[in-house]
């Protein structure tokens, strides 16, 4: 029978003799309150956005676009364009005969030891990429293999930080929340994770998967523009996401885990971007000529080709019975999609879909160690660039060791970097550079995307007693693949041009407008937003501090504004929102910024 809210609070408080009990009601209590509070303010700033596909449109080889909004044609076109999307690594060498012979689809080849042990020797039409690469698959210390364990402790702390309202798969992730922390259902439900991994056999509820297609640009409906979702059975996912937490712990302790790699515990996209500006600072301040390359990657998670990755991760130690459960599921994987109207009936893939000759590859996005996976992908082929002599040197100023940089990546968004004395010497090279970065990338299933490819090449001139930095690329050419072997030229930018780097808007020259620019139109935004959107006066306050100052707090590592720069954009915010929670627009900023010990409000000053 449901009870009122006067109930429970009278059933609370006669309970609050249990201390840990009237803590935990408390606790949910508070909870609730914070996810009222916040659909609140997403409502008010235009962002709930929790509907299905509604429509698709359909390009044409003449250009001309056509919008679909049937349910039934809807879901043919996705699941046209997501079966073509998980089978688009037919020729990568990976996958050709003679190696799959060798290798198996899963890794689990005959060679494979061979591989691991660095005695094999392929056949002798594999290229020279895929030569190299299996070179540096070999295991340094064979005895520290095998040393992933799960236990009951590790498997409980794992639902902990599980969100319910993640979607997932038919049974919902609040079902193995809570029977994670019951003492003899957490065993079972834990027994039965487990056992799937132990004994080698991937479970038929396993197999089922649900597609869902999300936008990546506001209002741009083309199909090939969407994001395929993939939900995943939850405990299936949870068990994936634990395998990719051991998996980077134990390549961090081998050092298997690229410097240059961003995406790992303890770094994050903020430090990318800093290092970023860094180099642009040294190379003005040092007057030193450099090249930058960034080359994007298209769809890298749902490129990914299984036997390379399975290779890559036993060499870290992880247990191939474990490797071929996770990819044997995603291989069998029968997917059906979900739209606006509901979970279509008509799937594909699975043991009885026969369309391509080889199993789908790819991890699909949504997979739970998708990330740690690409990023031991993409060290392997940062090993190979430092073994190469593609690295630029740092030298420390005290103590005059040197640090050696082949660029930064943070995920699939690479750039590469080469610093050096002579142009002549550093285009020539930087186009090596990319030129085995793209040959070894496709091994592991990767293809660069060269629409969102660029590149600087930067020398400095003198010219009576001073300098200036010029852009030494207009007398060059950088070339790269598509994924159809189409041959590119990327575009060159001048130093003044700035470009967002992973959120950040940087260029050479050090000029700071252009994000500056950006800062002001984010909060002019977030203003008109909050203008019409009826917040009470908290909820005012808590979408100041949790959205739009989030926002502006970002890129500041990375930049160098002034008090006053900084000051054009917090003016107009404070005299347009401070009203909107009750202060008066000429409220003390002493008080506003002091700290809540010394009775101010807490908000961190930009500055």
């Amino acid at each position: 029978m449901r009870t009122t809210f006067r109930e429970d609070l009278a059933q609370a408080r006669a309970l609050e003799g249990n201390t840990s009990l009237a803590t935990e009601i408390r606790s949910m209590g508070k909870r609730e309150q914070q996810r009222s509070t916040a659909r609140r303010v997403k409502s008010a700033l235009g962002k709930n956005s929790k509907t299905g596909t509604s429509k698709i449109e359909i390009e044409f080889e003449d250009g001309t676009i056509k919008e679909i909004t049937q349910p039934d044609e809807m879901v043919s076109h996705i699941i046209d364009e997501n079966r073509d999307k998980y089978n688009q690594n037919g020729d990568c060498p990976m996958l050709e005969e003679e190696i799959l012979k060798d290798l198996g689809i899963l890794g689990d080849g005959p060679e494979i030891e061979s591989v691991l042990d660095g005695t094999y020797q392929p056949p002798p039409s594999t290229s020279w990429a895929t030569r190299r690469w299996l070179q540096q698959m070999k295991i340094s210390h064979p005895e520290a293999r095998n040393e992933i364990t799960t236990s009951l402790r590790d498997y409980r702390f794992g639902w902990k930080s599980a969100k319910e309202r993640t979607a997932s798969g038919e049974l919902h992730m609040g079902h193995f929340k809570a029977g994670a922390v019951h003492k003899r259902i957490g065993w079972l439900n834990f027994v039965m994770a487990v056992l799937p991994y132990t004994a080698g056999y991937v479970p038929l509820r396993w197999r089922q998967g649900t597609d869902v297609m999300i936008l990546k640009s506001p209002e741009c409906y083309l199909l090939k523009k969407l994001r395929t979702i993939v939900l995943y059975e939850a405990d299936f996912n949870t068990e994936n996401k634990r395998l990719g937490r051991d998996a980077m712990r134990m390549a961090i302790s081998k050092g298997k885990i690229a410097k240059e790699q961003f995406s790992r515990p303890g770094r994050s996209a903020q430090e990318n971007v800093l290092c970023k500006r860094l180099v642009f600072d040294y190379c003005r301040m040092a007057k030193k000529p450099f090249a930058m390359c960034a080359c994007d990657l298209k769809a890298c998670y749902d490129r990914i080709v299984h036997n390379a990755a399975s290779i890559a991760l036993q060499r870290v130690g992880v247990p191939l019975g474990k490797i071929k459960v996770m990819f044997g599921a995603v291989q069998k994987l029968v997917h059906t999609v979900r739209t606006l109207f509901g979970t279509s009936s008509e799937s594909y893939g699975g043991e009885d879909d026969h369309t391509f000759p080889l199993p789908p590859q790819g991890m699909g996005q949504g997979h739970g160690s998708g990330p740690t996976i690409w990023s031991i992908l993409s060290s392997t082929v940062f090993e190979i660039l430092h073994e190469e002599g593609f690295a630029s040197e740092f030298s420390f100023a005290i103590s005059k060791g040197l640090f050696h940089l082949c660029g930064f990546s943070y995920v699939d968004d690479c750039d590469l970097l080469y610093v050096g004395d002579d142009i002549d010497i550093i285009a020539p090279k930087i186009q090596s550079m990319l030129t085995m970065w793209d040959e070894l990338m496709e091994v592991n299933g990767g293809a660069i995307a060269p629409d969102k490819c660029w590149w600087y090449l930067i020398d400095f001139k003198w010219k009576n007693g001073k300098w200036s930095m010029v852009n030494a690329g207009e007398d060059w050419s950088l070339k790269v693949r598509d994924k159809d072997k189409k041959m590119w030229s990327l575009p060159n930018l001048k130093p003044s041009q700035a470009r967002e780097m992973l959120g950040v808007f940087l260029q050479p020259d050090g000029d700071e407008s252009a994000q500056l620019e950006h800062l002001s139109a984010k909060a002019q935004k977030w203003m008109e937003f909050v203008r019409v959107g009826g917040l009470d006066w908290t909820s005012c306050w808590i979408a100041l501090k949790t959205t739009i100052w989030k926002t502006l707090e970002y890129p500041l590592p990375a930049t160098t504004f002034t008090e006053e720069q900084l000051s054009s954009i917090t003016g107009p915010l404070y005299r347009a929102i401070l009203p909107k929670c009750g202060f008066a627009a000429s409220f003390p900023r002493d008080v506003l910024h002091g700290p809540k010990s010394l009775q101010g409000l807490g908000l961190h000053h930009l500055f």
